[in-house]
């Protein structure tokens, strides 16, 4: 051994017990804090490769899953839809429908209180309320003062429907400023077909039914449950046309199959379940983005901005995952049902309906969001029979043009009119059919399923949706 070595020694490496505790609390210290972010963590990617997961897999079934898909599906849905349909094929021209509605929702900017007088008159005529003279006149002051507006609406009908500029980037922020005007071109329709018919000018009537009843063909793709709503008061508008003016003029019998054709071609059976599949784009947005719908609360009077802290700290745990993909399962369903049979449409979203809205720590979007669907089913069912009942009262009106009175039943259509006696969505039972001397009634139990005989409620959750030739009264002046 060295010299060097003698007198430089190795030193004892052991570490004082007071400093070997010091590093067991720091390192427990560490994992005590570290180990429930690494748990987060690790329920968060696990959530997020679920979540992507059922993403994909509606992907692969064909519906979109962000506002930027659900953008190019609209087109490619109403594009596949018009292949299949003959009156919806573009036409030669490159201007469509919506075209000729914009130009005259412009023109008919400064009319809007004259419209909304009329629109109280038309309401006069569903309730069987007679009509003055002033009525009458009011109806033919609006229609002659829009001549040029009634010429370009009704050339809309010969076009491809084309579509509304809409963005749906914006998602529940989205804006739809011509629903109101689409509703107020079927109210104009409405009042020519009905002034028509009192002039016995029976042709223009039936145009003007016509030409109505292709008004809501835009929003038929729109995959907006308002754009639908919409879309469904217009298909009633014109069936109450029809019924206004059965009373007042006999068509003829080419006429009437051409209106039993529009009639049965309005409805569309998909449009539930793309309002659905929209509905839950715009749900999903939100989930990625909580921000969207912090808006804010009370925590904001204590800690300015301490919503938006709770929501992006429940965002980065995942917990907006787990509701999403609840909120999904939900969706799952009501689309499924959307296509059944209303009874089993209508329990299914009563179920939902319960089960978004039970009680919960943090407040869910799908409590406020799923509830508000539930009576979707009954909205299309509604639908679904008075086009039902519009056809058939052509078919009625054909035999009747053969036979010289009504048919005692319905059967006696079957199969010269129609092919087989029409369902009612409601019950699905034959539809509600009853001779009066030279008259007819035609009902359905409606939403409550209950047979009144034929008598309208107060609403048409009340009651029976019925439908008959009105004859129009006018009130002694």
């Amino acid at each position: 051994m060295s010299a060097q070595q003698q007198s430089n020694p190795r030193k004892p490496t052991h570490r004082k017990p007071w400093t070997r505790r010091q590093y067991r609390i720091a390192l427990g210290v560490i994992i005590l804090f570290s180990a429930p972010i690494v748990l987060v963590a690790a329920i968060r990617v696990i959530s997020d490769r679920h979540l992507e997961a059922r993403f994909a897999a509606l992907r692969a079934g064909g519906f979109p899953t962000t506002l930027e898909e659900l953008q190019d599906w609209q087109i490619e849905e109403s594009s596949a839809h018009a292949a299949l349909t003959t009156d919806e094929r573009p036409s030669p021209e490159s201007r469509t429908a919506v075209d000729c509605y914009q130009t005259a929702l412009a023109a008919l900017a400064p009319k809007q209180s004259a419209l909304a007088e009329v629109g109280r008159i038309l309401d006069k005529c569903s309730k069987d309320e007679p009509l003055s003279s002033e009525d009458w006149n009011t109806v033919r002051e609006l229609v002659s003062a829009i001549p040029g507006v009634l010429a370009m609406i009704h050339q809309a009908a010969a076009l491809s429907p084309g579509r509304f500029p809409t963005d749906y980037s914006k998602g529940y922020a989205l804006e739809l400023p011509h629903l109101a005007g689409i509703r107020n071109i079927a109210w104009i329709f409405r009042a020519e077909a009905l002034l028509a018919a009192h002039d016995g000018r029976r042709d223009d009537a039936c145009a003007a039914i016509m030409a109505g009843i292709t008004v809501s063909r835009p929003l038929r793709h729109e995959p907006i449950l308002i754009s639908q709503l919409v879309r469904i008061a217009c298909s009633k508008i014109m069936v109450d046309a029809l019924s206004d003016t059965m009373g007042m003029v006999k068509y003829t019998e080419a006429q009437l199959k051409q209106l039993q054709h529009a009639f049965d071609e309005a409805h569309y059976p998909l449009s539930l379940r793309n309002a659905l599949a929209a509905e839950r784009v715009f749900m999903t947005a939100l989930y990625r983005d909580p921000a969207l719908i912090s808006g804010r609360t009370v925590l904001d009077d204590i800690v300015p901005g301490s919503t938006y802290t709770l929501m992006q700290t429940l965002r980065a745990t995942g917990w907006f995952n787990r509701e999403a993909n609840q909120c999904l399962a939900f969706f799952d369903e009501l689309i499924r049902a959307s296509t059944l049979p209303y009874p089993e449409a209508a329990r299914i979203f009563d179920r939902i309906g319960e089960m978004a809205l039970q009680p919960t720590l943090i407040p869910h979007l799908s409590k406020a969001i799923i509830p508000s669907l539930v009576r979707a089913p009954e909205s299309i069912a509604t639908e679904k029979a008075r086009l039902l009942q519009a056809a058939t009262a052509t078919a009625v009106a054909r035999y009747e043009l053969a036979h010289g009175a009504p048919p005692d039943l319905l059967d006696s259509l079957v199969p010269a009119y129609i092919t087989s006696v029409p369902e009612d969505p409601f019950d699905l039972h034959p539809m509600r059919y009853r001779r009066e001397e030279d008259s007819y009634i035609l009902y359905s139990v409606g939403p409550n399923g209950k047979d009144d005989g034929g008598i309208r409620g107060r609403s048409e959750r009340e009651g029976d949706l019925v439908f008959r030739p009105r004859r129009i009264p006018s009130a002694v002046e």
